[in-house]
């Protein structure tokens, strides 16, 4: 885990954790759009859960997690 307050209750990616962990059966297998993904807690956290993770963010070079790749987002550009 890139960021070890997942596991603190005084954190908010505690309840973020928490949150996506109950409906877990719901994201399992499931492509899910991590925007912005920041530093790849939120991704790390779906991808653990099961889910298929695409990650975008402005930048793409603070993003921690090494197995999901986060593409660059630019709004002045079309989403693809």
């Amino acid at each position: 885990m890139v960021d070890p307050q997942v596991n603190n209750p005084k954190s908010p990616k505690f309840y973020v954790k928490r949150y996506l962990a109950g409906i877990q059966d719901e994201l399992r297998g499931k492509i899910v759009l991590d925007l912005p993904a920041g530093n790849g807690v939120t991704s790390e956290i779906l991808l653990e859960l099961g889910s298929k993770v695409e990650a975008f963010d402005l930048f793409p070079e603070y993003f921690l997690p090494k197995d999901i790749i986060c593409k660059k987002a630019d709004i002045n550009e079309e989403f693809r």
